[in-house]
């Protein structure tokens, strides 16, 4: 058990690095449609907060209408 568990954590330990040496260079964020539809909602939605506090208008919700996600694990 305890190869097979170093294994697995030293391949995790190898990604983060290689996460790492990418992430310096400030890549733009790639998300995808359905996996990252609630990442893509936060990032709308904190725009829209920055913008309305910076212009001193009330905020207006970027998401228009009631959404249902549905996905499968």
């Amino acid at each position: 058990f305890r190869l097979v568990a170093r294994h697995f954590l030293n391949q995790d330990r190898r990604i983060m690095e290689r996460q790492a040496l990418g992430l310096r260079y400030k890549p733009p964020l790639m998300l995808l449609d359905d996996a990252d539809t609630p990442a893509k909602w936060y990032y709308k939605l904190k725009t829209a907060y920055l913008e309305a506090r910076q212009s001193g208008r009330p905020m207006e919700h970027p998401i228009k209408g009631p959404v249902t996600l549905r996905w499968r694990s």
